[in-house]
């Protein structure tokens, strides 16, 4: 008990050494660790505690007996090493038990090669009674019923042939194959009948194919405007049934208002008008399932004395009866400015891990009662007018959205903007990004982020649409988006035609008892150049730091400090910067 208590506390012990016995034949130590680990991306010692420890002895047993070691044995006994433990594990296999043959009784609709691959177990394999119940599971529950039959009984005779060798034979009664014969849908007071058969996998006349009405409960359940979703099958006969869906519409109306202040500067004086506090409102209506076609909509109003701004969303499941997510944005304001934009935008899944965008856009600012000169304009209210039309295609394969460890992200998009409705816009764009997470020795991940930009056309690219770099998310060596060209007279970044940056990482643990947190070291290189023809890499600048990481559900904290390695040694200054997220 001691010893379990300072393991779990850490207060004194500093490290763990993990050895195994040589009665051991079937894993090598390090097999047996990838097992144990398996689906982590990191090693035994980042994860393991004093608990978790105790804990492994049983995990190695089971192990053991899931590859057909029935009587596996685990003992382990500790030696203190100074301020370290070893953990020495003794580990007595015994005989290994196999499946011989498998066989299946009583399949008279399917050949046996498409039955073998519906199951885990296979001759010559390891015998494990769990894998066997499994396997009946899958091919009664999964297999039968997913084909459309119903009635379906399996069961499995097991015998012992030889010492260690068994038989399979699952003896399947395979029922009858089941027709829908009618979709009654009950419930649905405002929504049409039309959106939820379009949400259905299988119709009437079809068989009942239980993976795709599985499928039609979650895609009605996605569309977020029902608290409950049913389905029931109602047998009439031995070959057709019935399927019933019952659904509870959810509210569908919101609204919100909200008052404060808003100040840019201290106040000086207490004049409603004059005084830099300022009254602010915010009012929201939202209306779900509009029209009985699981559309949404929103408006959303910000008032002050100084500003108005009004936002307009439309969100549609479908667009013309296509199955693609539609997102429909207006956005007015008027701040020293007048601007609006109006986008539509639709999304495709092709599958789980890669989606395809393509979003409409037009855009435009006008400023009014301009005070200063127009260079010294910050660019996010400098005028400009745009119509244009992208495509992207995401592809995203992490093991996590925002702490990953392992796996890749691709993003790919093109955008053309043409002279239409007036505007000025006349140019192409381009933009790739990939991001490589590794997990490599003793809880190490190496990532590697790289960006790539180009951009031009017959007009200049307006500064909005150009490219920036410089901050905590991508150029840790100068300030936010002040890296590359900047403007003669006030100094101030213009962004460029062409982006080219490469992020490199290397995170680590820090303090062994708080798996938290995390050191990094980083190394950046890149540029903005004025235009594509001006690449070089010659250009690149180079900025190196390090930093600390404390993982939240939200991503990481991140603590850094950059230095740009290409100013001279006297004018070097760390940049310090403070962030939630990863490099992204």
């Amino acid at each position: 008990m001691l010893l379990s208590r300072l393991l779990s506390r850490r207060k004194i012990i500093e490290c763990v050494w993990f050895t195994l016995s040589r009665q051991t034949n079937h894993f090598t130590p390090s097999q047996l660790e990838a097992e144990l680990v398996a689906g982590k991306g990191t090693s035994l010692l980042n994860w393991i505690d004093g608990e978790r420890l105790f804990d492994l002895p049983e995990e190695i047993e089971f192990l053991y007996q899931s590859r057909g070691f029935p009587n596996a044995h685990v003992d382990f006994v500790f030696l203190i090493k100074g301020r370290g433990v070893e953990v020495q594990f003794q580990i007595q296999e015994g005989i290994q038990q196999k499946v011989k043959s498998i066989s299946f009784d009583g399949a008279q609709l399917f050949e046996p090669g498409d039955l073998f691959e519906q199951i885990s177990s296979f001759e010559n394999g390891p015998f494990f009674p769990l894998n066997i119940r499994k396997d009946i599971e899958k091919l009664e529950s999964i297999y039968y019923l997913n084909q459309g039959f119903r009635g379906i009984e399996v069961v499995a005779r097991v015998e012992e042939v030889e010492e260690g060798l068994f038989s399979v034979s699952f003896i399947i009664e395979e029922g009858e194959k089941v027709r829908i014969e009618k979709i009654v849908i009950t419930g649905n007071v405002v929504t049409d009948r039309k959106t939820i058969l379009r949400e259905l996998r299988v119709k009437e006349g079809d068989f009942a194919y239980s993976d795709r009405i599985s499928e039609s409960k979650r895609r009605l359940e996605r569309l977020g405007i029902f608290t409950t979703v049913r389905m029931e099958e109602i047998s009439l006969s031995p070959e057709s049934e019935n399927l019933v869906i019952n659904v509870r519409e959810g509210q569908r109306n919101y609204a919100g208002l909200g008052l404060g202040v808003e100040s840019e500067t201290k106040p000086r004086e207490f004049a409603v008008w004059n005084s830099p506090f300022r009254l602010r409102g915010v009012a929201e209506i939202i209306r779900s399932n509009v029209f009985g076609s699981a559309g949404q909509a929103s408006l959303v109003g910000q008032l002050s004395l100084r500003e108005k701004r009004v936002v307009l969303t439309w969100e549609q499941p479908y667009f013309f009866g296509l199955p693609l997510q539609t997102y429909l944005n207006a956005w007015l304001e008027q701040e020293g400015r007048e601007s609006f934009t109006v986008s539509l935008t639709t999304i495709k899944p092709v599958s789980e891990k890669m989606l395809l965008l393509a979003t409409l856009q037009w855009a435009e600012t006008t400023l009014v009662g301009l005070q200063i000169e127009p260079n010294e304009v910050d660019r996010q209210f400098f005028p400009y007018s745009v119509t244009s039309i992208s495509g992207s295609v995401i592809w995203d394969i992490r093991n996590d959205l925002f702490n990953p460890e392992r796996g890749s992200f691709f993003s790919f998009v093109l955008e053309r903007a043409f002279p239409l409705l007036e505007e000025e816009s006349n140019y192409v764009k381009t933009f790739f990004k990939s991001q490589h997470f590794l997990p490599v020795l003793r809880g190490l991940t190496f990532s590697l982020t790289s960006r790539l930009g180009l951009g031009g056309g017959k007009e200049d690219i307006p500064i909005h649409e150009r490219f920036f770099a410089g901050g905590s998310n991508s150029f840790r060596g100068a300030r936010f988006d002040e890296l590359g060209p900047v403007d003669e007279e006030s100094g101030k970044p213009v962004g460029g035609n062409a982006l080219l940056l490469v992020n490199l990482e290397l995170t680590f643990p820090l303090v062994s008892g708080i798996k938290n947190l995390r050191g990094a070291v980083f190394y950046d290189i890149g540029n903005v150049f004025e235009e594509t023809n001006d690449i070089s890499l010659a250009s690149l600048e180079n900025a190196a730091g390090f930093g600390i990481r404390y993982k939240t559900p939200f991503g990481p904290v991140r603590l850094e400090l950059g230095w740009n390695l290409d100013v001279p040694q006297e004018e070097r200054k760390a940049r310090f910067y403070i962030t939630i997220g990863n490099v992204f």
